[in-house]
C-alpha cells in the first residue's frame, strides 16, 4: 500500500478524533466558569480604540 491510497484515511481519523474530543473539553471548561467573575484588563488609556472595543464585547461575553 502506498502513502497516496492512506492518506485520506489518515485525514478522515484524524478529523474524527479531533471532532470527538473537542465537544467534551468545552462542557468541563463552562462547568468551571459557572458563577465566577471573569475580569478583562484593557492595557491602553481610557477612551481609546482598545477600551471601546472591550465595551463592545462585554454584553456578547456576558452571554456566553
Amino acid at each position: 500500500m502506498n502513502i497516496r491510497n492512506s492518506l485520506p484515511g489518515l485525514a478522515l481519523t484524524a478529523i474524527a478524533v479531533t471532532g470527538f474530543t473537542a465537544p467534551a473539553g468545552a462542557d468541563v471548561v463552562a462547568d468551571f466558569y459557572t458563577g465566577k467573575t471573569i475580569t478583562v484588563v484593557v492595557a491602553a488609556g481610557p477612551g481609546g480604540g482598545h477600551t471601546r472595543y472591550t465595551q463592545y464585547l462585554a454584553p456578547f461575553l456576558e452571554k456566553h
